[in-house]
């Protein structure tokens, strides 16, 4: 089990669907948990209806989800936590893409530290001995 904070426009809809504190929102048979082939055969009809291709699975949320973390500023190692990795380099290396929005983040925080509002007055100096 992990703390993972949630929308409040989200929470509202799961709080008034929850019923008993105990209880599951989604729940599988004898409502208890799904299992993994009712979570699939529910996230089918989800998709299809959607219009969504079927390479899209439920994992591509969770990518999705890490690198919306990342455009927000979330640090890696909170963003590690949320989605239960041991190692943030697990969560940067494989979780986290680029998307066209971050790297023209980039490109203009590259162009600020070259603007005429800042002063390169200091080189970087190696230590080659030059």
């Amino acid at each position: 089990e992990r703390w993972i904070p949630i929308a409040p426009p989200l929470m509202d809809i799961l709080k008034s669907a929850r019923g008993m504190p105990r209880a599951y929102i989604l729940p599988g048979k004898n409502n208890g948990p799904m299992t993994y082939g009712e979570i699939w055969y529910h996230w089918s009809i989800i998709r299809d209806a959607a219009g969504l291709s079927q390479d899209i699975t439920l994992h591509y949320f969770r990518h999705n989800y890490v690198t919306m973390c990342r455009d927000a500023g979330i640090r890696p190692d909170d963003a590690m936590r949320l989605v239960g990795h041991t190692s943030y380099q697990t969560t940067l290396k494989h979780y986290t893409h680029d998307t066209d929005a971050h790297m023209a983040s980039v490109g203009e925080q590259v162009a600020e530290m070259f603007s005429d509002k800042k002063s390169c007055t200091k080189v970087a100096q190696d230590d080659f001995g030059e």
